[in-house]
């Protein structure tokens, strides 16, 4: 019999990502489908653009960044103890 188990932190991961791909990609098809004369709501939309980009970016430094853990030595130590 399996469990089934929930992992919040990839949906959480999932949801970001998509969310700040969206709004780049929403903000470079904006300035790509419009002449530049149309861009009346460029601020909004740049806006969009850099909050997709710090997005992605702080979940990039949070899954690439490297983290210290501290191991315990196990020299001495026998197999069962350890």
């Amino acid at each position: 019999m399996t469990q089934s188990s929930f992992d919040l932190e990839a949906l959480i991961r999932a949801f970001v990502l998509s969310l700040a791909t969206g709004l780049l990609v929403g903000a470079i098809g904006y300035f790509v489908m419009r002449s530049r004369e149309d861009w009346v709501r460029r601020k909004p939309v740049l806006i969009m653009g850099v909050v997709g980009l710090i997005l992605l970016f702080s979940v990039g430094f949070y899954y690439f960044w490297p983290s210290r853990v501290v191991v315990p030595g196990l020299d001495g130590l026998a197999e069962a103890e350890g």
